[in-house]
């Protein structure tokens, strides 16, 4: 595959996660309203701290689901179905072969080093594009634990959501960098 073919794949045209994370906001929020006007009062003020989350939530996701769809970045619900992705005419073993080697479980081979270097770029871009909807998600969770009247279990469940989220990003990272080595030495040994 060619970074030509790679660029053309275009924009996804079924429900992205991106697209789920703003109808959960949205549903989210409205209930973190309701819970926090049914202790305070709906018009209370001690209510609009949630409410405010909420909302900056919604606005999160919304601008986290438009950069996504400009950049071409947006992650499908469904995402190992690969119709209409990059390698949509690549067999099957084919396909699981190039996510070996994207894992790091397989030896990256000459062959395929362009490609998998291709995916993991592309799997850089979808991560990053993904990191407002996820921030949307950790407000609206918050959003709906304060307005609930559950500050402490909120904050706790936060911090570990966080905690994990930052871990696992972190772990990707450095297996992506040390198949992108891989994919040096092999692209070397090609030369």
């Amino acid at each position: 595959m060619t970074v030509a073919e790679h660029e053309a794949v275009g924009p996804s045209r079924e429900p992205s996660v991106q697209l789920l994370m703003v109808g959960f906001s949205v549903f989210g929020g409205a209930l973190a309203g309701l819970a926090a006007g049914q202790d305070h009062g709906i018009l209370d003020v001690a209510a609009l701290g949630p409410r405010a989350v909420a909302v900056v939530a919604v606005v999160l996701a919304l601008v986290g689901w438009r950069r996504a769809r400009s950049a071409h970045s947006l992650t499908p619900v469904s995402f190992w179905d690969e119709s209409g992705g990059p390698l949509e005419h690549v067999d099957a073993a084919g396909r699981r072969s190039l996510f070996r080697q994207m894992a790091g479980r397989e030896a990256v081979t000459a062959t395929s080093a362009d490609t998998v270097r291709l995916l993991i770029s592309r799997k850089r871009r979808r991560d990053s594009a993904l990191m407002p909807s996820l921030l949307a998600m950790l407000l609206t969770l918050g959003s709906l634990g304060t307005g609930a009247n559950h500050p402490g279990v909120t904050a706790v469940a936060l911090a570990v959501l966080i905690t994990v989220i930052l871990i696992a990003s972190r772990y990707e990272r450095r297996r992506e960098n040390r198949v992108l080595r891989r994919v040096d030495e092999a692209v070397s040994h090609r030369s």
